[in-house]
């Protein structure tokens, strides 16, 4: 709550021309997904808090998309500090909530304050009031604040390999966003995630099976005239998995028939090139960052 003494506070370090040593904001998050227990990370300059709504004051806001699932507040450091709204936890958002498979949007209602000497002077700002959104006992992927490191340090490497995974999370957020729009689109979004990942991996000839036909297969430069179904049976021969090939490799052909023609993506096959572009993105982070 911004009193007349805090105002008075702020105005005195603005005349002595003190600026903030960081910035705190904390807002609603309306998502497809929720968590059950408080979550406390690290990321770059961010220290980012996701608490579990009360199912008190419920008030679901009718512009949202999804209703309201948890409170985000996210420390900051000027370096990395975008004035004006919400803009710190929505860049934070976007980089975290895309490997999670969260879809989400923020309102304009949001609280902020900013550090002076190690004391925090509130700005102006909104109210948060809040409702649980359809919820998971814990953070819905295992091992996700060490994955959130590689993919710092991944977005740190030379300016080739930073700038794929950069578009990777773009294609990701892309997909997630446009499910419920345009199945189409999404699927398509998803797929370009595969073969970024497939064409880079190939170009360096990596394999971590024992698969002859992929070490020919790279060796020969086959993939870089290659057609789709073989990029996907690169991908699952040359990495360890779990998958069903004959499935996965059909999604090629899917792509295929969406680039020539006109065809309808079932929410089957829109789930499974969801789950194999994931899959792909977070182990070329992994790759990446084992040679860094």
């Amino acid at each position: 709550m911004v009193t007349k003494k805090n105002a008075r506070k702020w105005l005195e370090y603005r005349d002595r021309g003190i600026e903030p040593t960081r910035y705190k904001s904390r807002t609603i998050v309306y998502s497809s997904n929720s968590i059950e227990q408080e979550l406390n990370f690290q990321f770059e300059t961010y220290e980012v808090k996701l608490t579990p709504c009360s199912h008190q004051g419920i008030r679901r806001d009718l512009n949202m998309k999804y209703d309201p699932a948890f409170v985000c507040e996210v420390i900051v450091g000027p370096s990395q500090h975008q004035g004006g709204g919400n803009f710190d936890i929505e860049n934070i958002l976007n980089e975290i909530f895309t490997w999670l498979e969260f879809d989400f949007d923020i309102g304009l209602s949001h609280e902020a304050w900013e550090e002076y000497e190690g004391s925090w002077l509130p700005s102006i700002g909104g109210a948060c009031s809040t409702s649980f959104q359809s919820r998971y006992q814990v953070l819905p992927k295992r091992n996700f604040e060490a994955f959130l490191k590689k993919y710092e340090t991944a977005k740190s490497l030379n300016s080739k390999k930073a700038k794929k995974i950069v578009n990777i999370r773009r294609y990701l957020q892309e997909g997630l966003k446009l499910k419920d729009i345009s199945p189409n689109y999404s699927f398509m979004s998803f797929y370009k995630v595969v073969e970024i990942v497939a064409d880079d991996l190939a170009s360096t000839q990596y394999c971590e099976t024992s698969s002859s036909v992929v070490k020919e297969m790279v060796s020969f430069k086959l993939l870089s005239r290659g057609s789709q179904r073989t990029k996907i049976y690169y991908l699952l021969s040359a990495l360890n998995n779990e998958f069903e090939k004959g499935e996965m490799v059909y999604l090629a052909d899917i792509r295929n028939e969406l680039a020539h023609n006109d065809y309808w993506v079932s929410n089957d096959k829109l789930r499974m090139c969801q789950k194999l572009a994931y899959w792909a993105a977070e182990n070329y982070v992994s790759i990446l960052t084992s040679k860094a």
